[in-house]
């Protein structure tokens, strides 16, 4: 099956094409965004390049969902008179009304533009971003991400308004269209301090989305009543249940006194939940009546924690060495395989799972400066 991947370049005559051919494509100064499509081999099939020339901010595409011949593009823009059909025939011109702006953007598989929908607020020193997207149970497009600002218009139509306002630093935010891109609606959560969605995904009996918060008596209940959580320190991570119409059923938090962050969502076999992210300090991972406590090995360590359909705590595996390390995706197999991807800082680094119940052989791994990605690869039971 073909490869998709989205993400920002920089630069000038920047050749998109890693084999044998060449495709030059140039941004501006601040960088734009790109799909592009390899084959099963590694082969370059095509990129499609699209971004704004004015404002100070970066621009990138941030996950792809491909659903049949269907392609689905989110991340955050901006600058004035955005043509977000990247094709030498045709535009859809779109304006980023402060900071940067969300954007949602459909392609056929083959690179083909079908549209684009953008949404944001007005505030310039704050951005609106779309970070994950999913199918829900009920056949809509939701993306996750977080705004910032008063009375930020959700709905892309320039004939219909929904509008929120953040409570502080950012909210977080679900928002979900049909597959022509109609505005269906949107829920929005969120304290005084800084609260992000980063992913979201479909799982058993509705959507799961995860990120992180912070600050005391955050109202996760997006609809008429409340469920109030406190972060025990700079950032909480936290997962949440929407069913398959999207209305809401329980947030489960973690964290301790530190910064604690979720990035990425997969499912298991059961269309369980697993979370990836990083920690600092002592952090118990079961957010129920028990205890699961890890402890960071230097500034900063990375994590996968599975939950069941209703929060409940299943396992938690967690790595790092005297520097800083964090899981920023996740992907699981048919077979129930659980793929971690990351950067890793630290001179050396034990990725094997050598406690209880796995002990595996140990598998110290060093770093070459900077920072190094990392790859691993766990069975279903946490063990290798």
């Amino acid at each position: 099956s073909n490869v998709y991947v989205t993400g920002s370049f920089f630069g000038t005559n920047v050749d998109m094409d890693p084999g044998l051919g060449t495709a030059l494509r140039t941004s501006d100064a601040n960088g734009d965004i790109f799909l592009s499509r390899f084959g099963p081999s590694g082969n370059f099939s095509y990129v499609k390049t699209w971004g704004g020339w004015t404002g100070g901010f970066v621009e990138a595409g941030k996950d792809i969902m491909v659903n049949g011949t269907d392609l689905y593009v989110t991340g955050f823009f901006t600058g004035t008179t955005v043509d977000f059909n990247p094709d030498s025939v045709g535009t859809d011109w779109h304006d980023s009304h402060g900071g940067t702006d969300a954007f949602l953007s459909k392609f056929n598989t083959d690179g083909t533009f079908i549209w684009a929908d953008t949404w944001g607020g007005t505030d310039s020193s704050n951005g609106d971003e779309g970070h994950g997207i999913s199918f829900d149970g009920d056949g809509n497009i939701d993306v996750a991400g977080r705004f910032y600002g008063t009375n930020v218009d959700f709905d892309p139509d320039p004939v219909g308004s929904t509008l929120k306002s953040s409570v502080g630093g950012s909210d977080a935010f679900l928002v979900w269209f049909d597959t022509t891109g109609d505005f269906h609606g949107v829920w929005t959560w969120g304290g005084t301090g800084y609260d992000s969605a980063e992913s979201v995904i479909m799982g058993a009996s509705g959507s799961f989305v995860a990120g992180q918060f912070e600050g005391s008596n955050v109202d996760f209940n997006p609809d008429s009543g409340t469920d109030l959580k406190s972060s025990a320190g700079l950032k909480d991570a936290f997962l949440m249940h929407f069913n398959a119409l999207l209305a809401y059923q329980f947030t489960v938090t973690w964290g301790g006194t530190g910064e604690d962050i979720a990035t990425d969502l997969a499912t298991d076999e059961n269309l369980y939940p697993i979370v990836v992210g990083g920690f600092s300090g002592t952090v118990d991972f079961d957010p129920g009546a028990g205890s699961d406590l890890r402890y960071c090995n230097g500034e900063y360590d990375a994590y996968w924690t599975s939950l069941d359909a209703d929060g409940n705590f299943l396992m938690a595996q967690t790595w790092g060495g005297a520097n800083i390390e964090a899981s920023m995706g996740v992907a699981t197999s048919d077979t129930g395989r659980i793929f971690v991807t990351g950067s890793s800082e630290s001179p050396s680094v034990e990725y094997a799972p050598t406690g209880s119940p796995c002990f595996d052989n140990s598998y110290s791994l060093t770093t070459y400066g900077g920072y190094d990605p990392f790859l691993i690869k766990y069975m279903p039971d946490g063990c290798w």
